[in-house]
């Protein structure tokens, strides 16, 4: 994550703030964000790829995240699915060219 974001997250101090990545982990939080989202994970999580939080897998596989959500099924409706094994990009398949 570039520093200037990182910078960003910390000041902002009255409000919680956790970045998602693309894959819904958590790569940075804010001193109010980190206790909303996960205060039983060390501060310094999001800081170590290995021990990064990711808001999916905690939603199912954390006991503690898992029971702050009271619609863990609505939940696991929305949670993103891999695309089909028979998926194939458009740009790919011929005459499909721009």
């Amino acid at each position: 994550m570039a520093p200037a974001t990182r910078q960003f997250v910390s000041a902002l101090t009255e409000v919680p703030v956790l970045v998602l990545g693309r894959r819904r982990d958590v790569p940075a939080w804010n001193r109010t964000g980190h206790p909303l989202f996960a205060g039983h994970l060390a501060p310094e999580s999001p800081d170590r790829p290995a021990e990064r939080p990711n808001l999916t897998e905690s939603a199912f596989l954390d006991g503690r995240t898992r029971d702050l959500h009271a619609d863990r099924r609505q939940k696991a409706r929305g949670a993103p699915r891999p695309l089909p094994t028979g998926f194939k990009d458009p740009n790919t398949v011929t005459g499909n060219r721009n």
